[in-house]
């Protein structure tokens, strides 16, 4: 899956909902680039994400998704809580580096699956064990988890700029 040649297109928000979903729906993959924040430290701005079709298999906890939001936009958020009410199935899907809430959406608004991203010339699988044990140990520990990690970056940055002051910080 990684590599493969494609075309590459421009596409606003809505136009990439639409032909994302469609393509999806169809049983292609779909690669993008990502932007923003909300998914750092796992996912970072720049990395190219691949989405496949869910055939079939139910999202899991853990599992990053393309979803339609409320308000009609697409993104690719983590899902870190399924309930079962009465049959009806509710996943929490939401950034790993956000502190928000996230948003509540039902499995007909997931459009595929992350399963790779591509970092640095490199491909990396996102449903595999031990990544998937990795993400559990976030999901459980956030907001703690999402505090640590910007003190951890704050002093590592810190330690940088006292090591090397000429440097820019990053």
């Amino acid at each position: 899956m990684p590599g493969q040649e494609g075309c590459a297109v421009n596409l606003n928000q809505v136009e990439f909902a639409a032909l994302s979903g469609e393509l999806l729906e169809e049983g292609h993959a779909v690669r993008f680039r990502a932007g923003g924040s909300s998914m750092w430290p796992f996912i970072r701005d720049g990395d190219v994400l691949i989405v496949e079709p869910l055939e079939g298999g139910a999202v899991r906890v853990g599992d990053v998704v393309l979803y339609r939001t409320a308000a009609g936009r697409v993104m690719a958020h983590r899902v870190v809580i399924r309930t079962t009410d009465d049959g009806d199935v509710a996943l929490l899907i939401r950034g790993d580096g956000s502190e928000g809430a996230g948003d509540t959406v039902v499995p007909g608004d997931v459009l595929g699956r992350v399963t790779w991203m591509e970092r640095g010339g490199g491909a990396i699988r996102l449903d595999r064990w031990p990544r998937r044990m990795l993400v559990r140990l976030w999901i459980g520990l956030w907001p703690l988890s999402l505090r640590c990690w910007h003190a951890l970056s704050a002093a590592r940055r810190a330690v940088l700029s006292l090591l090397n002051p000429d440097r820019r910080p990053q």
